[in-house]
């Protein structure tokens, strides 16, 4: 009997350890096979402390972990990040909120995957002689490019305080650094800009040469900064290689929250013409703020008032549902092994 017993457990062992050598094989295999490509789309030319988000998921190996090599291309501005996505040049794209809806707004199959800035971190900066945004008719407003973030909601905040949008020059100058320059150096009269890190206007504020008229965060504190997107194609022939992708960014996100020093070591090696100190104290500023979307940072409320800003603004016709425009069973899959952010 015992002998019987003891045959047919080795029976059985005999059976399923080929199985099992196969199944660990695959794995092996899989392990060693080279890494999915990811090409990312950065909606500045030049990096800034708003944009530099994957460069934390990047540099802590949590891509790699997960299978992919994310090669990074910078672009001047949201809509020129969107016109690479949908040419094929990039398969997802960090691109403004607002620009994103536009988009979609005028046909283009993209789908939104995460919000790696969650808040408006922007403010309006304006030379000393604008006392307040009623103060700008007639005067120059500087944007990246029409239809950008800065471009919509500076024309929704001008409505609000009164202002026509129609009597205000606005001006298509690309990256903050350069608009900033142009404040500094008189060519326009106003701008909006993450100025966390940016010294020349931190220093001119000291001096008495600018102010801030307004933050966009408080202002339309429902409106995230950015949005990551990408094709209705793509996603679902690369859903596997993008729940990965998000994942990753994701948990970046929250590395970033919870190390701003930390953070701010992999940023200036990106924003060099900044020095460490005032990165470090920028990124803390953006922990503060709990600025990134350490669970995605899509809200259904979000989605529902940006589009409302932009309908109100005549841009759009339609309010769609948030599960129209986002991806968001992909991101619940991406978000769920991390558990709650906290």
């Amino acid at each position: 009997m015992a002998s019987d017993v003891l045959r047919r457990r080795c029976g059985w062992v005999g059976s399923v350890l080929p199985i099992l050598v196969v199944l660990l094989s695959a794995a092996g295999a899989r392990s060693q096979s080279a890494p999915a490509t990811i090409r990312y789309g950065a909606p500045t030319a030049t990096p800034d402390i708003t944009t530099v988000s994957v460069y934390f998921a990047a540099e802590n190996g949590l891509f790699k972990r997960e299978g992919l090599d994310v090669q990074v291309t910078r672009y001047p501005g949201s809509t020129t990040a969107i016109r690479a996505l949908l040419a094929g040049d990039a398969d997802v794209v960090e691109t403004g909120a607002d620009t994103a809806l536009l988009a979609m707004e005028s046909g283009a199959p993209i789908d939104i995957l995460l919000s790696p800035v969650a808040r408006g971190t922007d403010v309006v900066v304006a030379r000393s002689s604008v006392a307040s945004l009623a103060d700008m008719k007639g005067k120059r407003y500087a944007v990246s490019a029409p239809g950008s973030p800065g471009d919509v909601l500076g024309r929704l905040l001008l409505q609000r305080q009164g202002v026509d949008p129609g009597q205000v020059q606005f001006v298509a100058l690309g990256a903050p650094a350069d608009r900033i320059k142009a404040l500094l150096g008189g060519k326009v009269d106003a701008t909006s800009a993450t100025i966390l890190v940016i010294e020349p206007v931190l220093e001119a504020m000291a001096r008495g040469e600018v102010r801030t008229l307004a933050s966009l965060g408080e202002q339309f504190p429902a409106i995230p900064l950015s949005y990551v997107v990408a094709t209705e194609k793509f996603i679902k022939s690369h859903r596997d290689v993008l729940v990965r992708f998000v994942r990753a960014q994701v948990e970046g996100l929250r590395w970033a929250q919870a190390h701003p020093d930390e953070a701010a070591r992999i940023a200036v090696k990106y924003i060099r013409e900044t020095p460490l100190p005032i990165l470090t104290d920028g990124m803390r500023e953006m922990a503060r703020m709990k600025a990134y979307g350490v669970d995605g940072g899509i809200s259904e409320r979000g989605i529902q008032e940006t589009q409302q800003a932009l309908k109100d603004m005549g841009k759009i016709k339609n309010v769609a549902r948030s599960s129209d425009v986002a991806a968001l069973d992909l991101l619940q899959e991406a978000v769920k092994p991390l558990g709650p952010a906290n």
